[in-house]
């Protein structure tokens, strides 16, 4: 497999930042943790990505990318705490989160991310194939035929003085008259 170039490369790393960082943030909400702010949340997308950046040309297995994502998970939970949205003491960010429920979010979007890091360039490049041979389908698809075009037929007015002369010249066909 080739090494990918540098754009291929920045654009994995800001998709996995991004899915990563916002995927972490939502699980670690929904287990009651504190919310950052924006400019937290893009700090941490920003050098997420960076760090992504020199992990984009490897391919990384499901156990790697899961023991990179494990780790990746704590330093999370503690940004998330240390930055929480105003309001919230600093002193009581650091342990009061730490539950079950915790632990069960930031292990649920550690699987997802490392399916996503282990499958993803499969499951892009299945999904680009398939709307590549789906777009050269419509374009190749002929167009519906309806058959060879009929030839123009011109309707003229019954003439009968033509359809009698024409009658008159016609000879009997049949057999022989026997009795006559």
């Amino acid at each position: 497999m080739a090494a990918p170039d540098s754009f291929v490369c920045a654009v994995r790393a800001i998709v996995l930042a991004s899915v990563t960082v916002v995927l972490s943030l939502v699980l670690h909400s929904a287990a009651g943790g504190h919310s950052s702010s924006l400019l937290a949340v893009t700090l941490l997308v920003v050098l997420t990505a960076a760090g992504a950046y020199g992990l984009s040309r490897a391919q990384l297995t499901f156990g790697r990318a899961a023991m990179l994502f494990g780790t990746a998970q704590a330093g999370f939970h503690g940004f998330f705490e240390l930055t929480a949205a105003p309001g919230h003491e600093l002193a009581h960010a650091a342990t009061a989160t730490v539950s079950p429920a915790m632990i069960a979010a930031h292990a649920l979007a550690t699987v997802l991310c490392a399916a996503i890091v282990a499958h993803g360039d499969r499951l892009v490049s299945a999904l680009w194939s398939w709307l590549t041979r789906l777009w050269l389908f419509c374009l190749v698809l002929p167009a519906p035929h309806s058959g060879p075009a009929a030839p123009d037929v011109v309707y003229r007015p019954l003439d009968l003085r033509q359809l009698t002369e024409q009658v008159s010249r016609a000879t009997r066909r049949g057999p022989p008259l026997v009795f006559a």
